[in-house]
C-alpha cells in the first residue's frame, strides 16, 4: 500500500521507454514539426515564467519565440515562457503518440464513463507540454 500511496504524491521519472507501451516522435522531432502537425494558427496558453501572466499565443508565433528569442550575445532569453498545455487530439500529431500502457488501462473516460456522456463532451485526449 505504501508504494501506491507514494507514487500517487511525488514524481516519478522513469529513463526508458522500452516496454511502457508508448509512441513518441523520435529525438529529432523539433518544434517545427509540433507546429506542422498541429498549425501555426493552433492557440497556445502561456505562462511568463517570471511574472506568472498568462497570456496566448499561437503556435507560430511559439515557434518564433523558442528559436529566435535566444539568440544574440548572451544566448539566454530575455523572457521565460512556459507553454502550459497543447490540446493535439484530432491533428496529425495524434496519429504519432500513444500514451503508455498503463495509463490507457486505468483511464476512466475510456473504460468506466458512460458513452452517452462522453459524447456529449469536448474531445480532449492529448496534451502535449512545451518547455
Amino acid at each position: 500500500m505504501y508504494w501506491h500511496l507514494y507514487f500517487l504524491f511525488h514524481s516519478t521519472q522513469i529513463r526508458e521507454k522500452t516496454g511502457l507501451g508508448l509512441t513518441i516522435p523520435d529525438l529529432s522531432f523539433t518544434v517545427y514539426d509540433v507546429t506542422k502537425c498541429v498549425g501555426p494558427r493552433r492557440m497556445l496558453d502561456v505562462m511568463d515564467c517570471a511574472t506568472q501572466q498568462a497570456s496566448q499565443m499561437t503556435m507560430k508565433d511559439w515557434e518564433e519565440y523558442y528559436f529566435k528569442e535566444k539568440e544574440g550575445d548572451s544566448g539566454e532569453r530575455k523572457r521565460v515562457l512556459n507553454v502550459i498545455s497543447l490540446e493535439f487530439s484530432s491533428t496529425k500529431l495524434d496519429a504519432m503518440v500513444e500514451g503508455p500502457k498503463v495509463v490507457r488501462q486505468i483511464d476512466w473516460t475510456d473504460n468506466i464513463w458512460p458513452r452517452n456522456l462522453k459524447e456529449d463532451q469536448k474531445e480532449v485526449e492529448i496534451i502535449y507540454m512545451l518547455y
